[in-house]
């Protein structure tokens, strides 16, 4: 968890620096999609070592059409990837686009993300068991 704390402690930081505004400008605010965005803001910091911008905001909105999808879904895998192909299609859109800038982009102001992590001996593929028969990257 330590090497998340400050990537949370920023992502708080700009959630009440958010809802600040709101209390000044007197605009009231739907504090289930704060903590959504709350969230998205800590887990994009984990994984690029950079903050959540409004345009990957913008694009993770398709994750919960698709979750939302899920129960009304047909049974059969074909005709239910159909069903939220455009979905699915910007998420894995968004996904490549993060992986590639957040390994261009280097380091964040934390330090990399999991994205940009190099596995052990800065040789992708090459990892270290992590004591229960899985895989550790290194720190």
């Amino acid at each position: 968890m330590r090497r998340y704390e400050q990537r949370i402690s920023e992502a708080a930081r700009t959630t009440a620096a958010r809802w600040a505004a709101y209390a000044r400008d007197g605009q009231v605010l739907d504090v289930g999609e704060e903590m959504r965005r709350f969230a998205l803001d800590t887990i994009w910091r984990s994984l690029t070592g950079h903050p959540l911008d409004p345009g990957t905001e913008r694009e993770l909105a398709a994750v919960p059409a698709v979750v939302a999808a899920l129960p009304g879904l047909p049974a059969d895998g074909v005709a239910a990837q159909g069903a939220v192909a455009a979905e699915l299609a910007r998420i894995d859109a968004l996904s490549s686009r993060a992986i590639a800038a957040a390994r261009t982009a280097g380091a964040g102001p934390h330090g990399p993300g999991l994205l940009t992590g190099r596995p052990c001996g800065g040789r992708p593929g090459r990892r270290r068991g992590n004591g229960r028969g899985g895989p550790k990257r290194c720190r």
